[in-house]
């Protein structure tokens, strides 16, 4: 699907590529986007062949925007986990033991990662275009009998506290400090969020 974004006076052309549709180039562009925002010497630094250990089983999670030459705009990664892993996850703070086991029949946790944009298309309504295809995508998905129970995410900025409160509406767990930074809970598995994104579109 594809959209034409008013931003800045000029007309940007935006299309949405998700889970099995994205391509080893595309992914390097994540990774490369994902380590100027958090580079190697950075708490949250991601090492790309855990990036790549994530995805290697299932893609499902994976929601990019692009430009008409296929280049990356922006992004948000999700996975699929299960109770015991996030525990060991909650409980050490070391993500790098995070198992993205895909999206299952039944009841999914699913554990919201990271999201980033371009720097010059910051403003530019990117994130809601990917927010409304990840809202569709699970609205289909639970038609499927692929149902979100429960969603986590972890703040580690102060924009990753802005998006996981007013964006997700997310609740803060034990360890949320006075700053926001922490883990955050949805205990009603994306179902408001989901309705509140996709009745945005038939204004």
């Amino acid at each position: 699907e594809t959209d034409l974004i008013q931003y800045n006076h000029e007309v940007i052309y935006m299309r949405i590529i998700k889970n099995e549709e994205i391509n080893e180039n595309l992914f390097s562009q994540m990774v490369h986007l994902d380590h100027e925002v958090w580079p190697s010497d950075d708490e949250n630094y991601l090492p790309t062949s855990y990036l790549h250990r994530l995805y290697e089983n299932s893609k499902d999670g994976l929601f990019f925007a692009v430009d008409d030459e296929d280049k990356l705009i922006g992004y948000q990664t999700l996975i699929f986990v299960d109770e015991d892993n996030f525990q060991k996850y909650y409980e050490t703070g070391d993500f790098t033991v995070l198992k993205n086991i895909g999206m299952k029949k039944g009841n999914n946790i699913l554990y919201i990662y990271t999201a980033n944009i371009k720097e010059e298309y910051q403003g530019s309504g990117c994130m809601k275009e990917i927010g409304r295809a990840l809202a569709t995508w699970l609205v289909e998905q639970a038609e499927k009998g692929y149902h979100v129970s429960v969603a986590y995410a972890e703040a580690v900025t102060p924009a990753g506290v802005n998006t996981v409160t007013s964006g997700y509406e997310m609740e803060p767990m034990e360890d949320v400090d006075e700053s926001g930074l922490g883990h955050y809970i949805l205990k009603d598995g994306m179902k408001a969020y989901c309705k509140k994104m996709l009745e945005d579109i038939n204004l």
